[in-house]
């Protein structure tokens, strides 16, 4: 038993994805009767997604200290004019739950940290960052419609939950919670328009642009207190007299006022620079005098400011799953997910869960599609190790543990559940 624990306490942190599956509040059972007093999670999820960026691109770039010209061709053959996208989160979380013995409801405290990332991009925005301008001589880049944003909190959340039970096999349950947000950083860049003109012989550069640019600078993504704010979240869940199950949550609707470590910045006007020419070294885009960076431009132009404070709505997020039980040990499961950032369509997930072992493992496999992605091979496995504790661990992308070049996304999840 000692090393199951020690094993998952080391891995917990560090594998990680999956919000449909591996959630405390959409993981609970439906049968009151049987429901634990207690229940104890700790868990992570991990995901990183693009409907244009491959995972020979993600290996180089999170693995090595230099992206190779193999890897930078590699989403070349998939990137769209525009409305490219790329997606990331890493979530942790503690989950606790009791009921007291005098209450038929029963009570939450949850602490968890979300780091996210998420853009649209141009296929002209991405030929400029990873190779510079030398393919553009004679011609405009399109940078327009390019829109970045970054979140790293903290949520300590305190909540309930209650069944109620009606006729025949139909439960009803509900639930939901108010959190305390820790807002630890924050960056966002949208370039509604942006051109960027080289000259034939190369040697001088026309940026023609209207951006702006909002952050709170951490230091570390964690403990920072940079901002603060609050955040509401609901769920329900059914079952219906055929056995069938409907879950639905609404997560981090809520807000984060940032007023710590601000910087600002705004550019509307074209800059020309002759002699200068944009090279790329190592993945860092540069002048031949100085880096190519929009703050620095916008110093430049007298447009940047530090200090103040700003608002932000915290990226909610969406969750439906639908079961259909076809026998005790064989069920269907439609889901979704959205979430309030850049992520233009929600992702979609089927899979199939067979349980095996007097009920002690059972198995998901499943496909899922859209959101920071195009495809997803899924797979679980929940293990229960006794009465009291239980293990799951997956990937919504199977397909990229091999960083090939037809893959688009990456990503674990790990839990371990403690019940009495």
């Amino acid at each position: 038993m000692y090393k199951h624990i020690l094993f998952l306490l080391l891995i917990v942190p560090f594998c990680t994805k999956a919000q449909l599956y591996n959630n405390p509040f959409l993981s609970l059972t439906l049968e009151p009767d049987n429901a634990p007093v207690k229940i104890f999670t700790l868990g992570s999820n991990y995901n990183l997604g693009s409907n244009a960026l491959t995972g020979k691109f993600y290996n180089a770039l999170l693995n090595t200290t230099f992206i190779d010209e193999d890897a930078k061709n590699s989403p070349l053959p998939y990137l769209k004019t525009n409305n490219n996208d790329l997606g990331l989160y890493l979530d942790n979380s503690l989950f606790y739950s009791w009921k007291p013995n005098d209450k038929d409801v029963y009570f939450d405290i949850s602490l968890s940290s979300r780091i996210q990332y998420t853009a649209n991009f141009s296929a002209d925005a991405y030929k400029l960052a990873l190779f510079g301008n030398e393919m553009f001589a004679g011609q405009t880049a399109d940078i327009s419609g390019f829109n970045f944003t970054h979140y790293a909190y903290q949520s300590l959340q305190f909540g309930f939950f209650k069944y109620k039970k009606q006729t025949g096999n139909h439960t009803l349950l509900y639930g939901g919670g108010v959190s305390l947000v820790s807002g630890a950083g924050y960056n966002s860049l949208s370039i509604p328009k942006g051109a960027l003109y080289t000259s034939p012989t190369g040697d001088s550069i026309s940026l023609d642009a209207k951006l702006s640019s909002k952050a709170a600078n951490p230091t570390s993504m964690i403990t920072d207190v940079n901002g603060l704010g609050a955040s509401i979240n609901g769920f329900i869940a059914m079952r219906f007299d055929n056995q069938d199950e409907l879950r639905f949550q609404l997560a981090d609707i809520g807000f984060v006022d940032w007023f710590k470590n601000i910087s600002q910045f705004s550019i509307n006007k074209q800059i020309s620079y002759t002699g200068e020419r944009v090279s790329v070294i190592n993945g860092k885009a540069s002048f031949t005098q100085y880096y190519l960076a929009f703050d620095t431009i916008a110093n430049q132009a007298g447009n940047s400011s530090s200090g103040g404070s700003f608002v932000t709505a915290l990226p909610f997020q969406l969750r439906l799953l639908y079961t259909k039980n076809l026998s005790s040990s064989l069920t269907l499961t439609g889901g979704l997910e959205y979430i309030h950032d850049n992520m233009q369509i929600p992702e979609l997930d089927f899979s199939a869960k067979r349980t095996m072992l007097q009920n002690r493992l059972s198995g998901r496999l499943g496909f899922s599609l859209f959101g920071y992605s195009t495809y997803g091979i899924t797979a679980g496995l929940d293990y229960t190790i006794n009465k009291y504790f239980t293990v799951t661990i997956g990937t919504q992308h199977f397909e990229g543990l091999i960083p090939l070049t037809g893959t688009f996304g990456q990503g674990y999840y790990a839990n371990i559940k403690y019940s009495l």
